[in-house]
């Protein structure tokens, strides 16, 4: 954990594992990191898990019920955000769906079935505050 905090020690890591074509792969060559790629982000946590890697650069939602306890690799823990994502729902222009969405997500923000959600899967500290 301790040799994946740093973000400007980071490029001095020996091996980055990384998911061939992500934002990780991104972020990596962007840094002058030493990695290699992997087809999947299970392969990038394997070779990490197996000290093949010394970390791996990975989007934290999809890997966020791969580490940790009580799960297949319960040794690994998240360390460092190099950069968040933002996601978006989309519709076409004037559809009448947008304020029945708007609507069911302040709603969900407001009673805590965000939150809720976000706890089941690991990610409470990355929903952000809505205001309207």
């Amino acid at each position: 954990k301790e040799k994946c905090t740093d973000k400007k020690k980071i490029t001095q890591m020996r091996e980055f594992a990384v998911v061939k074509g992500s934002k990780g792969e991104d972020k990596a060559k962007e840094l002058g990191a030493n990695y290699t790629t992997e087809k999947d982000i299970v392969h990038a946590l394997l070779r990490v898990a197996a000290g093949t890697a010394s970390c791996a650069l990975a989007d934290r939602l999809d890997s966020s019920q791969m580490i940790g306890e009580g799960t297949q690799y319960e040794n690994l823990v998240y360390t460092v955000a190099f950069n968040m994502e933002e996601y978006s729902v989309g519709f076409r222009k004037d559809s009448d769906l947008v304020p029945a969405v708007n609507q069911f997500l302040a709603a969900s923000f407001e009673n805590g079935t965000t939150k809720e959600y976000a706890g089941i899967y690991g990610i409470t500290g990355l929903v952000l505050t809505v205001s309207q």
